[in-house]
């Protein structure tokens, strides 16, 4: 008799928290603070869509992903309720991404070598990193260098 009423309990305790949790629908999300990344790029690479429960395991999980982009140094979130849904804003603060490098070195016949470059790391705001590169070493070398870890979804990159 005990076993039958407990299962009643939990039954009506699994119910009253699924109704009280139905209304907690993201109704809208706003990127806000990016000058340089684009909003649909931001969007892109977030779990959080809009029709979706508010889940705040997904919401700090989204700020560690925009906080690992070279392009953005702080990413933090803010959930407003609007009437009986709510509204999530993304705020990110953004790095500067263009980055020059010199390195220097030694050959195997003791000459001096060395390599100058540039690497813009959010390039059409897009999070591609673009760079290039003169080398002097034995042989004077030119590079190019392309990273687009999202290029075709958040899973497949080039």
């Amino acid at each position: 008799m005990f076993h039958k009423e407990f299962k009643t309990l939990i039954t009506l305790a699994l119910l009253l928290v699924s109704v009280f949790s139905y209304g907690q629908i993201i109704q809208e999300i706003v990127i806000q603070d990016n000058k340089k990344t684009k909003t649909s790029y931001i969007k892109s690479i977030i779990n959080l869509k809009i029709g979706q429960q508010l889940d705040s395991t997904l919401l700090e999980n989204d700020i560690i992903r925009l906080k690992r982009e070279a392009g953005i140094a702080h990413a933090y979130y803010q959930v407003h309720k609007v009437e009986s849904d709510y509204k999530i804003v993304y705020g990110v603060q953004e790095n500067f991404t263009i980055i020059p490098y010199f390195n220097f070195y030694t050959t195997d016949e003791d000459e001096v070598a060395y390599r100058l470059g540039v690497t813009e790391f959010n390039t059409l705001g897009k999070g591609i990193a673009l760079g290039i590169f003169y080398q002097k070493d034995i042989f004077d070398s030119y590079g190019l260098n392309i990273r687009a870890p999202y290029l075709i979804n958040k899973k497949w990159g080039l």
